[in-house]
This record gives C-alpha cells, structure tokens and sequence, in this order.
C-alpha cells in the first residue's frame, strides 16, 4: 500500500487532456461548445440484446453552452439497464479538476405523480457544469438493451452552435444478424467496408471535424442537416416477441398481432354504439357522436411500462376506468365505431409541430404516437372520404389533425400488415390570419385600439391550445410577447371557437384585442 502511494507521488499529476488551445480556431467560430470527441460502440450479442457504450467529450467554450453539455443523464428502464456513469472535468488547459463520484450521480423517476404520466423510465444524471468557461467535460457509459426494436442513432452533432472535432460509430454484429442502416449526409470516405471475423461483422463510421452552424430563423431542424446515420435491425425480439424490419408491412404485422384481441367492449356498451346505426344512418354523423362520447368519457395518459409502450391496453379497461394512452384509447375509439358499424384502423405517426417526416426507404420504427384512420365509402351524392381522428384530445376539432400529426406519413396497421399513407394535408389556401385594427388617436398623440383576429386551421393551432388549456395570464403573457410594438398596455383580451365555415370545415380562434 505504502508502495503504491509513494509510486503515485513519484509520478505526479496526470498528463493534461483536451486543453482548449487545442481546438482549430475554425471550430471555436460561433461556437457554444467544441465536441472534441463521440465515439460509440454498438455489440449486438442476439436478435433480442445489444451493448451500447459511448465515450463523449465536450469542451464548453461561454455560459450559453453550459447547461447543455456541463451535464449528462442517460435513461433507463426494465428492458434498457445502465451499467455504468463515469465522468470527469478539466480545466482550460486539461488539467483535471475532479472525478465523478458514485455518490454524485442522481437517480430520477419520469413519472407524474398527477397520473399523467406512468412508465418505468428512469433517469441518472451527472452535473459537472463549473461557475466560468471554459472547460471540458468527459462521460462514459454503458447500457446493455433488451428492446432491440430500437437501435440507437448516431448524430454526433446535433445543434446550432456547436462544432465537432471527431467522432466515430463502430457496430459489431452476428453476420446471420444483418446490420440495416441508413447514411444521411455523410461526408466522402466517412465509410469503411464491412469486416468479417469469423461469424461476426463490423461495420465503421467516422466524422472528420465539423464547423458549427448558425441558428437561422425558419430554417429547418439541424437533424435535417447535419451528417447522420440510423441504424435498425432486419429481425428483432421484445420480451419474447419476435419481429421483422424487412418492410413497413412487416413492423405493422408485428404492432397489429400485439394488439389483436384487444377490442372487445363490455355488452352494455357495444349495444349503445349499435343503436347509433338506427338513430344516425349518415356515416359522417355517427362517427362524429362516436368521437363526442370518446372526448366526453376518457382522458388521456401516457404509459410506458416494458412491452406496454407497444401493446395497447384492452378496450374494457379504458371502458372501465376512462382513461389510457394514445394507443389505448385509439384502440379503444376503434372498437367504439366497429360496434357502431363503422371501418376503422389504428395509425402510428411521428407527432409533433417540428417532426420530420418518415423516412419512407428505412422500414425501422420511427413513430412516437397512435391515432386513428375511418375510410368512409361514397354514400348518395356525397364521395368516399377519409376521417382521421386524434383519440388523445378532449378538445380536437372532428377530423382535425393539425400541426400536431398532419402533412406527413402514417403507417396503418391492417389484418395485412402495415402501409405507409399520408394524413392530412394543409395547404397554404387552408390556413390563414385574418386581421381588422380599429385605431383612435387623440391630439396628444395617445392611441386606443381593437384588433379582431381570426385564425383558420394550422394558424390557430396553439390559440386553440390556449383557449381550451391556458388560464387569462398564460393567454395575456403569450399574446403580449408576440406584439411587436414598443409601448402598450393591454385592456382586454377573449379567445373564441370561430364559427366553422364550407365548404372547407377547418376549426378557427378568434382573438378580440384592446390595447392602449
């Protein structure tokens, strides 16, 4: 013991690493933060576990760059295990300033504990942001997966103002087990050839040093941007059901079988829904009251808890207790309007305002959301229409998506297996600002207004959301903050449904303004 103290004297302070003189000055050019170094690591030990292991270095360059990359948290749950969190700090010239205790590392639950969110997501967080820039951080760690419907996605820089000196992805695989992947943008010779070594295969990628890039208003995302490469298996296994990634009609079969058998409503209720064939024999009309008694008896919750992040829960539960996620409670509206007599099929989409699109050449699951798809055949006069509904929303406008999951493709599970199809689109004829000012100035140059603003469709998207969600503050704050004018006070504020019009029926807020 004395020996290995006094060897440790002898040998003195560890060697300096990644000072930040160092860095090109290229890279440092309107630069938050430099990743000086990404490298991944990916085994695939069967058709049902993986190894990921990442080695990250960031050199934080001013305070902005900070609270994003001073600190690290790394989730997991029953089929996702961390395995180890390491880090470490160093000043501007790379000397070390402290080592990452165990004690340090926070563990964290994602739950509400408002029942609006159940899963069994954890997180563990390192901190080791320092009072004044620069420095350099470094975080190792390690999870081992047993979801293998998901292999992870290399982006090694992924946002404005923040450039990248190297990063490297190597995927070491059974050779039965092929590797699928995707490059997007990559630069030339980021490649290498696949090597076999016995009855496994690597495959490696590397990324020379990359320039930030600037934030740029109405741009698109920097996911779009910026090199990538996504990664997805052909076959894959979770808690023991097996997959294909071979095509979307694969993955749909496989999301279709998890839920099969799972629609049956209790008999008091199947009966109510069957009489709306009766009292409602227009198509449209009955899955319009359909819809009105989902949003009037459920509400939604997320649930994420092992295989349930896929299966959905069975109709009578939601039945029964009126509530579920977006799967459950689509399955659930799916059985409302079977036993109504009416088609319908259960959607994944990629949702949210700045989702991209899916990538329609790399069958993988690329979908964060359920909602539901009617074809309603031509009937009369009246031609074969399609209704797509948001089961999640208590609010929603019939048939509306929005910005939330409209204008881009969903993957419609069927007793077939699954197809890519579009939602709806809106046009630039769809969505529009209507606006009338009404203006009094008096001789000592004060002024009154009223300002009428009526939103139609994508542009009355979050006024929906405040109308329906936001208390008088939260609309006033939101509504001031997007007043370009230098001297105001605001008198008077209402939001209101807009009447609907034909013969396009988008929904619309109307926004009555008073300002001195």
């Amino acid at each position: 013991m004395l020996l290995t103290l006094l060897s440790a004297l002898l040998a003195g302070p560890p060697a300096p690493k990644y000072p930040v003189d160092a860095i090109a000055p290229a890279l440092r050019e309107n630069a938050h933060a430099v990743v000086r170094a990404y490298d991944e690591t990916v085994v695939v030990k069967s058709a049902s576990q993986l190894v990921e292991t990442v080695h990250k270095v960031v050199t934080i360059l001013d305070p902005a760059g900070s609270d994003d990359y001073g600190q690290l948290g790394v989730q997991y749950n029953s089929l996702r295990h961390l395995n180890y969190l390491r880090g470490a700090v160093y000043d501007a010239q790379g000397r070390l300033l402290h080592q990452l205790r165990a004690a340090e590392i926070h563990d964290q639950g994602l739950g509400s504990s408002g029942g609006s969110f159940m899963t069994d997501v954890r997180v563990r967080y390192a901190d080791l942001r320092q009072p004044a820039a620069p420095y350099t951080v470094e975080f190792d760690y390690e999870v081992t997966s047993e979801n293998t419907l998901f292999y992870p996605y290399w982006q090694p820089q992924n946002a404005e103002n923040v450039a990248l000196e190297a990063a490297t992805l190597q995927v070491t695989t059974p050779t039965a087990l092929p590797l699928r992947f995707e490059e997007l943008r990559l630069p030339a010779g980021a490649a290498s050839a696949p090597a076999v070594t016995g009855n496994q295969t690597t495959y490696r990628w590397h990324l020379p040093a990359q320039p930030a890039v600037e934030e740029e208003p109405l741009s698109p995302s920097v996911e779009e941007l910026l090199p990538a490469v996504h990664l997805a298996p052909a076959t894959f296994e979770v808690q023991g059901y097996a997959g294909s990634l071979a095509s979307w009609q694969s993955l749909g079969a496989w999301v279709y079988q998890l839920g099969k058998g799972r629609d049956a409503l209790p008999p008091a209720l199947t009966a109510k829904m069957a009489q709306l064939m009766v009292s409602d024999p227009d198509p449209r009309a009955r899955a319009r009251k359909v819809y009105e008694f989902l949003q009037g008896s459920t509400r939604y919750i997320s649930v994420q808890l092992g295989l349930g992040g896929w299966q959905t829960a069975p109709a009578t539960e939601v039945a029964t207790g009126g509530y579920g996620d977006c799967k459950a409670l689509s399955n659930y509206t799916y059985a409302l309007l079977k036993a109504a007599g009416l088609p319908a099929y259960v959607a994944l989409v990629g949702a949210g305002p700045d989702e991209t699109d899916v990538r329609a050449g790399f069958p993988s699951s690329q979908f964060n959301h359920a909602i539901l798809c009617m074809p309603l055949a031509a009937r009369g006069t009246t031609p074969a229409d399609t209704v797509w509904l948001e089961c999640t929303s208590q609010t929603d406008a019939f048939g509306y998506m929005g910005t939330f999951t409209g204008n881009r493709h969903a993957l419609l599970l069927t007793p077939e297996g699954g197809r890519l199809v579009a939602t709806p689109r809106y046009g630039a004829q769809a969505n529009r600002q209507q606006r009338r000012t009404d203006l009094w100035l008096d001789a000592a140059g004060s002024a009154k207004a009223t300002v009428r603003t009526q939103r139609v469709g994508l542009a009355q998207d979050r006024y929906a959301q405040l109308l329906h969600e936001g208390d008088p503050e939260e609309q006033k704050k939101y509504v001031a903050n997007r007043l370009r004018l230098n001297h105001f006070t605001i008198t008077s504020l209402r939001l209101a449904a807009a009447p609907v019009a034909k013969p396009q029926p988008l929904p619309g807020v109307v926004e009555l303004l008073g300002l001195e």
